[in-house]
């Protein structure tokens, strides 16, 4: 009958904003129709996953007797995964060393004694010595 604020305008129910929403390109060009959507060459830097294993292994190797204290060993570890990760990614240093040592333990060809963390010879090893 009359003129409400509902008749010059549309309204979109709150599904339809959402759905408008999910399907809205931000790289497509709206102004000329002879151009293509916008592409973004630039890929974001892939997160690799850390090895905590392998640098245990390799920081235990690296030592003569191939035996280290935990704490120390705990600190290089630490700190290789610390740098290994991407710029902007926070970790707390207490949290990366509760992970070193329950990773510590579940780690094959290592037995920690004590504060002592050994590398287990291996079979060749043991084979060459009898």
């Amino acid at each position: 009958m009359g003129i409400g604020p509902r008749d010059n305008y549309h309204y979109f129910s709150q599904f339809q904003f959402v759905k408008a929403l999910l399907n809205f390109d931000p790289n497509y060009a709206v102004s000329d129709e002879n151009t293509e959507p916008n592409e973004v060459e630039e890929e974001p830097p892939s997160r690799k996953e850390f090895n905590w294993n392998h640098v245990i292994i390799q920081v235990l190797e690296s030592q003569d007797d191939k035996e280290m204290s935990v704490k120390r060993l705990c600190k290089k570890v630490v700190n290789e995964y610390l740098s290994s990760l991407l710029e902007g990614a926070h970790v707390d240093e207490v949290k990366a060393t509760a992970k070193f040592q329950k990773k510590l333990y579940k780690t094959p060809g290592v037995f920690v004694h004590k504060d002592k963390a050994k590398l287990k010879a291996t079979d060749e090893k043991v084979e060459a010595t009898d």
